[in-house]
């Protein structure tokens, strides 16, 4: 691994900057992107399929608030308005 000392100015993490791996794998972050990190629930992350390095969600189908359930469709018959067109 790379100590801070050896790598270049332009990718060590500046001053105050902290880690947020389970948020983002790799990234340190300060400021307002800190500060919305720290809100964040890693737990609830991981559960709903999120991949911090890839940085993309992987929704669980299983999941009973996030993942796919069934839905029923049913037909919708439309009436035509008395004197348009489509009326009889």
């Amino acid at each position: 691994m790379t100590g801070a000392g050896t790598m270049p100015a332009a990718l060590r993490p500046a001053a105050g900057s902290r880690a947020f791996g389970a948020v983002l794998a790799g990234v340190a972050l300060d400021g307002e992107a800190a500060r919305l990190a720290v809100m964040i629930d890693s737990s609830f992350l991981a559960g709903a399929g999120w991949d911090p390095v890839s940085r993309a969600f992987c929704l669980p189908a299983g999941h009973r608030m996030l993942g796919r359930g069934s839905l029923a469709v049913t037909p919708l018959l439309i009436a035509s308005a008395p004197g348009s067109a489509g009326a009889a």
